[in-house]
């Protein structure tokens, strides 16, 4: 082979390991600004840069993130549900969104469903859950008042619960346990049938027990077992409850049968070995 031959193709072999390593970088280095725009309140340009990520990188693991975090923007900021849906869609379209990530994402799409045509009160309920997201004790604070204010106004029933639960989790996470309480059973007392009364059941019970109240955890237990048997909630609701019989309530026969209930009721059970050793132990 000729120099001067060797020596172009040398340069073009560089040229792509060169083209090669900037595409491999680009994507990190975009998503760092798209997130530090976002951050500080440049929304317009995280929006064209997540857009532009999910446009040229759809195939990165990411990809469902890109699309996420477009959803929240105009969800959150702009309270544009037409485009939030559309983005939470794509979203979920993409095949590596963790499972966490996905049921958000379905989360998002069921309350724009439920609530969506209502622009007077889903407005404001958007800002509460804003303000819950920020995870900090101020964003919780910011939640529960805003809250308070939209339940003053008299919402719809069902957006009433929503904004109930989204107290009661603000005052969980603030330790305000007894209020806690208070907030999530306006969610099963106040409406029937709410999509979250089996999360409100467990909040109220989580919280009861945070404060010493175990025979009043126990009631909200069992009304959680008894009301959502065969799902994750209801079974957490079982063997709790007949722990706190073994443990806090001094009633160990009953105790017993609640753990028999358990390993019939759910025999591939996540606490099914725990319970097992808790009716060798009770007998």
């Amino acid at each position: 082979m000729r120099p001067r031959l060797r020596t172009s193709l040398l340069v073009l072999l560089l040229l792509g390991a060169l083209l090669a390593g900037t595409r491999l970088a680009l994507p990190p280095a975009l998503q760092y600004a798209a997130e530090e725009s976002l951050l500080h309140g440049r929304l317009e340009r995280a929006l064209r840069l997540y857009a532009w990520l999910s446009r040229w990188f759809p195939r990165r693991p990411e990809a469902g993130l890109y699309e996420l975090q477009q959803a929240d923007i105009y969800y959150y900021k702009y309270g544009n549900l037409p485009a939030a849906a559309a983005h939470y869609r794509a979203a979920l379209g993409r095949d590596r969104l963790p499972g966490g990530l996905a049921t958000y994402a379905r989360e998002q799409l069921d309350l724009i469903a439920l609530y969506g045509g209502d622009t007077s009160f889903f407005p404001r309920f958007i800002a509460v859950a804003d303000a819950f997201r920020r995870g900090s004790s101020a964003g919780f604070e910011e939640a529960e008042a805003l809250g308070q204010a939209l339940i003053a106004d008299n919402p719809p029933p069902g957006l009433a619960g929503e904004t109930w639960f989204l107290i009661g989790e603000s005052r969980l996470r603030l330790e305000k346990y007894e209020e806690a309480i208070q907030a999530y059973e306006q969610v099963f007392t106040a409406t029937t049938g709410h999509r979250l009364e089996a999360d409100a059941l467990y909040g109220a019970a989580y919280s009861a027990e945070q404060v010493g109240a175990y025979a009043r955890a126990y009631e909200y237990y069992s009304r959680l077992a008894a009301a959502y048997p065969r799902t994750l909630l209801g079974e957490v609701g079982l063997f709790t409850s007949a722990q706190l019989l073994a443990q806090k309530l001094g009633r160990p026969a009953e105790a017993r049968r609640r753990f028999e209930l358990y390993t019939q009721s759910y025999p591939e059970g996540y606490f099914r070995t725990e319970a097992q050793e808790n009716i060798k132990r009770l007998t």
